[in-house]
């Protein structure tokens, strides 16, 4: 059942188009701000009690494993672009000055987090 919104929403592509958003929100303003991410968890007691050369190479193959899934989703993101119909769906190519007035704007809430969660995870983000 359609619904009505009069507000914007913040989502990664896929999202927008695989679940229908795009029907519901004409303009899709490309802020470049969201990063998907999967987690890979394993118990701290455990990793540290790998030998050294398991540990390295479980870290170069997750370290390879991010790099190729990022390059991957680049590429979804230029094909899942291409779907959006013109006439149902603006996509909104920010200049250099609106996305910096967008760093700008969103500085605070990145500075309240740094307080919250640290420098160390917040510049991770950030690369």
């Amino acid at each position: 059942m359609p619904f009505s919104c009069n507000k914007g929403s913040w989502n990664l592509y896929y999202n927008i188009y695989h679940f229908n958003v795009h029907k519901y929100h004409r303009y899709i303003t490309l802020t470049g701000h969201i990063l998907g991410v999967c987690g890979l968890y394993v118990n701290r007691a455990l990793y540290e009690g790998w030998p050294d050369d398991v540990r390295q190479a479980v870290d170069e193959a997750v370290l390879e494993a991010t790099l190729s899934q990022r390059a991957l989703a680049v590429e979804e993101d230029i094909e899942l672009l291409k779907k959006f119909d013109p006439e149902e769906n603006e996509i909104i190519h920010l200049t250099d000055e609106e996305r910096q007035k967008f760093s700008d704007a969103v500085t605070p809430i990145i500075d309240e987090q740094r307080t919250i969660i640290g420098d160390e995870l917040i510049d991770l983000a950030l690369k």
